[in-house]
């Protein structure tokens, strides 16, 4: 896989990824660690900063240690990609694609430290959204996931569904606060706005007033 935002650098990549494949017939997945490029700030740093010292994932060992196989070093059977459903069209696509290929039993993933590619992010083709509705989206692949798997792994399942509804609650209170905050500050602000509006009338009419008494004085002069 190789997503248009990222790129590869070593030009042995899929070589040194199908060796290791071909001599190890329960392989399904093959992954390797990325730098990591910000296309705002050119900063460049490591998508797995520390070196992993276990290099073979079931499922279970797979969902405990979140996220750390960059989609553009993926590499996985063309015979467990065409067994695969259509993954319910989740956003978090390439980690619905790794639990699919790992359901199946006695297949694992393999992790290689050696970088072999370069994961940018900040740019405008990398695709946001908004952080509660990831969530929800999360909710629903682990949920569906927990189902799928004949509840191999239901309590790591569950253990990380908590963890994205108290991301959830977290968010909600966030947007509640940020919407309170931004009504006080409308209101104060339209309270000084027509404070000021007043005090300016009130000056235009003592000018109107003045102006007549001026030329009252002046008739009868």
């Amino acid at each position: 896989m190789c997503e248009g935002d990222d790129y590869w650098t070593d030009p042995y990549k899929l070589q040194k990824q199908v060796d290791y494949m071909e001599s190890h017939p329960d392989c399904s997945c093959h992954a390797h660690n990325s730098i990591t490029l910000n296309t705002q700030t050119r900063q460049i740093g490591l998508f797995n900063k520390k070196i992993l010292d276990i290099q073979d994932y079931a499922l279970d060992t797979f969902l405990t240690n979140g996220w750390f196989t960059p989609t553009a070093s993926l590499l996985y059977r063309r015979s467990d990609y065409q067994q695969l459903d259509d993954m319910q069209g989740f956003m978090h696509g390439d980690y619905s694609l790794l639990i699919n290929i790992l359901l199946e039993p006695h297949t694992y993933l393999h992790y290689d430290n050696e970088i072999m590619s370069v994961y940018r992010d900040g740019g405008y083709a990398s695709t946001h959204y908004k952080e509660i509705d990831l969530c929800n989206d999360f909710i629903a692949l682990l949920k569906y996931y927990k189902e799928k798997s004949n509840h191999r792994c239901d309590e790591i399942f569950d253990k990380l569904i908590k963890r994205e509804e108290i991301s959830i609650e977290q968010a909600t209170i966030y947007q509640q606060d940020c919407k309170k905050s931004r009504s006080i500050f409308v209101r104060v602000n339209h309270w000084l706005s027509s404070f000021f509006a007043n005090i300016a009338n009130m000056y235009v009419q003592c000018i109107h007033v003045t102006k007549k008494v001026e030329r009252a004085s002046l008739s009868n002069l």
